[in-house]
C-alpha cells in the first residue's frame, strides 16, 4: 500500500484510521507502547497531528505486528535493529547481533544444549 502524500498538513486520528485500517484504539496503544518510534505531534488543543512519516510508521507497525506476526517485544527489537542498520549505513559503526530478529518461533524443534556443559 502506497502512503498518500499530503504535504505538511497534520492528519487526525480519524483520518489515519481510515487511511491505514488501524483502529483508533490501536493507534493510541501503539503510540504509548512504541514511544521511541512513534511520537505523534499534538496541536495546541492536544489533538494528535499525524505527519506523513507517522503514517508510514503506522503502516510499518501494522506490517510487523499483523502481517509478519511479530510480538510487541519482537517488533521493538526489529525496529531497533533497523535503526542500527541505518546508523551503520551512515557510517556510525553499529553492529547487529545475528539471529535476534524477535519473530515468534514457528517450528517445534527444541533448542539444542551446547556439548560439554
Amino acid at each position: 500500500m502506497a502512503t498518500p502524500t499530503f504535504g505538511n498538513i497534520g492528519l487526525t486520528i480519524n483520518q489515519v484510521e481510515h487511511l491505514t485500517g488501524v483502529p483508533k484504539s490501536t493507534l493510541r496503544f501503539w503510540e504509548r507502547t512504541f514511544t521511541d518510534y512513534l511520537a505523534v505531534a499534538r496541536s495546541p488543543g492536544k489533538q494528535r497531528q499525524y505527519s506523513q512519516g507517522d503514517v508510514q510508521k503506522v503502516l510499518t507497525l501494522r506490517t510487523l505486528l499483523r502481517d509478519e506476526q511479530y510480538t510487541i517485544l519482537g517488533a521493538k527489537k526489529r525496529l531497533s535493529l533497523q535503526d542500527a542498520g541505518e546508523s551503520a549505513s551512515r557510517g556510525e559503526g553499529v553492529s547487529t547481533p545475528a539471529g535476534e530478529n524477535g519473530k515468534p518461533r514457528l517450528t517445534s524443534t527444541p533448542h539444542r544444549a551446547a556439548a560439554g556443559g
